[in-house]
């Protein structure tokens, strides 16, 4: 085992002294994200019957919106959408928050079809359809840079232990510190025969030594 006398400090941040930024990380995050596409859903619903009236478009089907949130939400929790993420990307996440906005309404559309009393809810529904993919996309953009914002601070990060300090271990180290989004900061190397220090790679070194070196 080898270890130098330099460990980097403070490669996490503990939770207990993070206060409310502990929400945009996991476990917490999986919930905080779900909580606000309901809310910015059940908003979505709000505007499209509110501003009805003055649009001119009828409101006998309005009950079916009562639904259109936590149908949204399982639809989108079926596809994978809340599953944990190294990093939450937002042009990779609202694609899919989209589609299955789009399928509940057509769902909806196909119920009052079936079920309905002739009218049709197709404006209303439209409207729905509308708000919901503005108020959504406002909501993940705002949880996602959210988080982004805390990881560059160094509010939120996790220590990573890199396996190897050769040439892809430099590489891991160097791409996690340009990249601190990622939320993870190089606590260690796992590597059954480090190699010695290069004059090619100096500063690489230098930084070596202020990271514990395991050995197998």
């Amino acid at each position: 085992m080898v270890a130098q006398p330099e460990p980097l400090a403070s490669a996490a941040v503990p939770a207990e002294q993070r206060g409310l930024v502990r929400y945009l990380d996991e476990p917490a995050w999986k919930r905080v994200r779900l909580g606000t596409d309901v809310l910015m859903l059940a908003l979505a619903v709000a505007a499209a019957i509110l501003g009805s009236s003055a649009a001119g478009v009828a409101t006998r089907e309005k009950g079916l919106l009562f639904i259109f949130p936590m149908l949204v939400v399982a639809l989108f929790a079926s596809r994978g959408g809340y599953r944990p993420r190294l990093r939450t990307v937002t042009l990779e996440v609202l694609p899919s928050l989209f589609g299955a906005i789009s399928i509940a309404v057509m769902l909806l559309v196909s119920w009052a079809a079936i079920a309905g009393d002739g009218s049709t809810p197709a404006p209303l529904l439209a409207r729905l359809w509308l708000f919901s993919l503005l108020f959504v996309a406002f909501g993940e953009v705002v949880l996602a840079r959210s988080q982004e914002y805390a990881r560059r601070q160094g509010l939120l990060s996790h220590p990573a232990l890199i396996v190897g300090a050769g040439v892809v271990g430099e590489k891991a180290v160097r791409r996690l510190e340009a990249h601190p989004e990622y939320g993870m900061t190089p606590a260690g190397f796992l590597d059954a025969d480090p190699p010695e220090p290069q004059p090619s790679s100096r500063e690489w070194w230098k930084r070596l030594k202020k990271l514990l070196t395991w050995g197998i």
